[in-house]
């Protein structure tokens, strides 16, 4: 007899058996985490203009004063349906054609939020001309590098699973014959 929990507990353990659901995992973090983090920065030596890219917005301070914004809404909204189809992928653990259109989806959105981000990176600076003198990124650009490289591992070990699992269907259908 199976109990409720049991039930609950059995496919989500066997969906972290994988080494691809770890990697999915971490870019819907990674993901999640460039909607709260700065992308991009620059400050005036003298310190009283700053320019700031973040999921949300591109603004220019001078002196603690709003001089302008920009919205930059596409960032955090694509990387939130990232973070959604990675949660779908990994509860997709049992198909794998499936989990392989998602990742290929999540590499094409990941790359539209990098294009994005240097793009608004580069009004910023646009935005605060001072010679000689180029902007920062922050831990959220490189995060959006982390979770591609980790859509790839995941992707690659999908690609695994599933060149096993077709390999066993012929060999067990060769049997038969």
């Amino acid at each position: 007899m199976c109990s409720f929990a049991t039930l609950l507990v059995k496919p989500t353990f066997k969906m972290f058996q994988r080494i691809q659901s770890f990697f999915l995992l971490i870019v819907a973090g990674a993901m999640a985490t460039i909607i709260f983090l700065p992308l991009w920065s620059k400050q005036n030596p003298q310190g009283n203009e700053v320019a700031k890219l973040t999921a949300t917005h591109l603004t220019l301070h001078k002196s603690e004063q709003l001089i302008s914004q920009n919205t930059t809404i596409f960032i955090a909204i694509l990387a939130g349906v990232v973070v959604g189809l990675a949660l779908f992928s990994v509860s997709r653990y049992q198909n794998r054609l499936l989990q392989m259109q998602i990742g290929l989806i999540n590499s094409i959105l990941m790359a539209a939020v990098l294009g994005i981000s240097v793009y608004f990176s580069f009004e910023g600076e646009r935005l605060l001309l001072i010679q000689g003198m180029k902007g920062n990124y922050h831990l959220a650009f490189y995060l959006i590098a982390a979770a591609m490289f980790s859509n790839l591992l995941a992707n690659r070990f999908i690609r695994m699973d599933q060149r096993k699992v077709d390999e066993a269907f012929s060999m067990s259908f060769r049997k038969k014959s």
